[in-house]
C-alpha cells in the first residue's frame, strides 16, 4: 500500500485475482443501471483503452500504457460486477 494520500491499486495482482473488486471497492455497478447500459459503458471504455495503448504503443509513451492498464482494470471490474449481478440468485 503506498503511504501517499493518493489511491493506486496494486495493478500487479490483477493476473492472479478472479476479482477487482477489492482492488477498487468503490467501483460498483449501480443498481438502478440496467444491465445493457453496463455492458454498453464497459465496451466504450475498453475502446478508449484501445487508443491508449495504440497511441502510447506508437509514441513511445509510458504515462498512456499505464493509463490504459488502470482504465482496463477498471473496465474488468464493471464487468465481474455485471457477471455477479446476472448470476441466478442460488
Amino acid at each position: 500500500m503506498n503511504t501517499d494520500q493518493t489511491f493506486r491499486p496494486d495493478l500487479d495482482k490483477l493476473s492472479s485475482s478472479k476479482t477487482t473488486t477489492a482492488i477498487f471497492p468503490s467501483f460498483r455497478l449501480a443498481s438502478s443501471l440496467p444491465i445493457t447500459c453496463a455492458h454498453e459503458h464497459a465496451s466504450i471504455l475498453l475502446g478508449y483503452i484501445t487508443h491508449l495503448v495504440e497511441q502510447g504503443d506508437l509514441e513511445d509513451d509510458h504515462k498512456l500504457l499505464g493509463a490504459a492498464t488502470y482504465l482496463s482494470a477498471l473496465a474488468k471490474t464493471l464487468l465481474d460486477d455485471v457477471e455477479l449481478t446476472e448470476l441466478p440468485a442460488l
